[in-house]
This record gives structure tokens, C-alpha cells and sequence, in this order.
């Protein structure tokens, strides 16, 4: 996750080696979708996907009951603009195979929330030969996981993101960008 401050229209977010990929609207937007996450709790009705990132553990629960939980294989790369954001979210897609237009591999049941956020089984080639993920922006869940995880998921529901990168550490830090 990434943090920005608005100070004259002019965006102040932290450098990494990957910020040269985004434009500044894209550094903008985001910087705007990380000022309006607000913290969040399980709500006791209803289907959830919690994501523990710091456990690096998925966790399922319905009607505020946990029913499963599963280890995460695969995380993008900590403190980067990858990083998966903190937050809830709704479940907005479903695709028992959704080729990354990123990495050029099949990654099974992908769920995608947020803006372009993705949890998935082991990515594979086109040939259906199983790959170290070099997706890179997902979720990687063991596909046997996250073939359950996609039974049990439903368009709309929410997803809840925890254990990001704190905030505060990106207010001490030096190593800022302007746009």
C-alpha cells in the first residue's frame, strides 16, 4: 500500500522502483482510494473473504463464523505499488480462467476486487504446464484452495484486506516523489 498527500494539487507518494510504470493520474487515483479506505470490521451477515496479509492467510467465514482458512502461497512484493491496498471491498468479477494480461498466464479461479486485484490458484501457461507466479499484483492461493475459495465466493460480496503496510512509516520516511 501506498500513501499520498495532497499539497497543491501536487501528489507526494513514496518511490519505488516501479513508479516510473504509472502515469499520474493512476498515482493519483490511488493515492485518493488510500485517503478513503476506512477501517473495517466482519460483518456478521453474510459471506466474507478475509485476507490476513501480514499471516499471509485467507480466511472464509458466513454469517461472521469462520468456516475455513487457507495459507497464502504468493504476495506481491511488500511496499510496493503492487502491494495489495487494506480495505474492504466487494467481489466484483469471477473467472475459472482468466488470462493475465501482465505475466501472459492462466491464472484458475480468479476473483477479482478492488480496482484490479486478483486471488488465484497457481498461475499456468498456455500449455497448462504449472509456473512460479510472475503475476505479480495477485493472491496466490494453492489452486486446490483457491478452487473452494471460488465456490464459496459471490459477485458482490466483500472482501476484507488487513495487515498492509502501516501508514505511519510512510510519514517517516524520506523517500517521496512529487508529481
Amino acid at each position: 500500500s501506498f500513501i499520498g498527500l495532497l499539497i497543491g494539487g501536487a501528489s507526494l507518494v513514496p518511490v519505488t522502483k516501479n513508479v516510473h510504470m504509472l502515469s499520474p493520474a493512476a498515482v493519483y487515483q490511488s493515492v485518493l482510494r488510500e485517503e478513503l479506505r476506512e477501517a473495517t470490521t466482519l460483518p456478521t451477515l453474510g459471506k466474507v473473504i478475509a485476507i490476513d496479509l501480514a499471516g499471509k492467510k485467507l480466511s472464509l467465514y458466513e454469517d461472521g463464523t469462520s468456516t475455513k482458512a487457507f495459507r497464502i502461497i504468493e504476495l506481491p512484493e511488500a511496499h510496493s505499488l503492487l502491494e495489495t491496498p487494506t480495505g474492504s471491498f466487494a467481489l466484483a468479477g469471477k473467472e475459472p480462467q482468466l488470462l493475465s494480461r501482465r505475466s501472459g498466464l492462466w491464472m484458475p479461479y480468479a476473483l477479482r476486487f478492488g480496482d484490479n486485484f486478483f486471488i488465484h490458484g497457481v498461475p499456468q501457461s498456455a500449455h497448462g504446464d504449472v509456473t512460479k507466479s510472475a503475476a505479480g499484483v495477485s493472491i496466490e492461493l494453492a489452486t486446490i484452495d483457491a478452487e473452494e475459495v471460488y465456490d464459496f465466493a459471490e459477485i458482490g460480496g466483500k472482501v476484507i484486506v488487513s495487515g498492509g503496510y502501516p501508514r505511519a512509516a510512510f510519514a517517516s520516511s524520506s523517500q517521496y516523489y512529487l508529481f
